[in-house]
């Protein structure tokens, strides 16, 4: 997999920029020409709360045993992984600012997009594929809040269908299934590369079991936190106080 870090290298250097900026214009696209100015506030907090919590987390809380493998420690402590943080709940803001029915194309772009940060990141050996699923887990976490607070404003919020508010995006069910699968098949990938023994540093030897685990590991996640938040979203009811 050498031949990829230079490639893939290049690429990330300007993928968080490019992330950024196609959210920042689909942010205010949504914002301005849907008058989702309620939600474009909630949203923006959830991108913040959640990208301030992952350096809170990162520098001051979690601690990474050093394997002596130089990962991470070019930078210090890699969990969670920064540029997943960002570019999830990048993507799950434009989904919460999003209008009900739009948000499973919304949400299917943004997992395109968030997944080609978290591979990149790792074939780049910056994070371990646990950065990548912690950073899933925590931007969803956050976005899970903010869906609450944004269902106490209305049905409007998340009903998806007129004749069914009730009604789920089967896109919501297939992220789901294609995040178990992924993760289902990293576990096999980490079997065929020689289970624990393989962890062992030095390696004896690499293969592509061990970028396809670690690939499955660090993508699935994503697929799974995609589509548990848009289906909360279009489940979640205001609380009766």
């Amino acid at each position: 997999m050498q031949f990829l870090r230079g490639p893939v290298q290049q690429l990330l250097n300007v993928l968080p920029e490019v992330v950024a900026v196609l959210a920042v214009l689909a942010f205010l696209v949504l914002t301005l020409a849907k008058k989702r100015f309620f939600a474009s506030g909630i949203a923006l907090a959830m991108f913040l709360v959640a990208n301030v919590s992952a350096q809170v987390l990162k520098h001051w809380i979690f601690s990474r045993p050093d394997l002596g493998t130089g990962i991470p420690y070019y930078t210090g402590n890699s969990l969670p992984s920064g540029h997943t943080v960002f570019a999830a709940a990048a993507g799950f803001s434009l989904i919460l600012v999003a209008r009900p029915r739009q948000r499973p194309w919304v949400a299917v772009l943004a997992v395109v997009l968030s997944s080609a940060v978290a591979a990149g990141t790792f074939i780049e050996t910056w994070h371990r594929p646990a950065d990548m699923m912690a950073g899933f887990f925590l931007a969803a976490a956050w976005a899970l809040v903010a869906a609450a607070i944004l269902a106490n404003r209305g049905p409007q919020e998340n009903q998806l269908l007129v004749a069914d508010p009730g009604g789920t995006s089967p896109v919501s069910i297939w992220l789901i299934l294609g995040g178990l699968a992924l993760i289902a098949a990293a576990v096999a990938f980490f079997a065929l590369a020689g289970g624990i023994q393989a962890l062992r540093y030095p390696f004896a030897a690499f293969s592509m079991w061990h970028y396809l685990a670690g690939l499955a590991l660090s993508i699935g996640p994503g697929l799974l936190s995609y589509g548990a938040v848009l289906w909360r979203l279009q489940t979640v009811r205001p609380a009766r106080f």
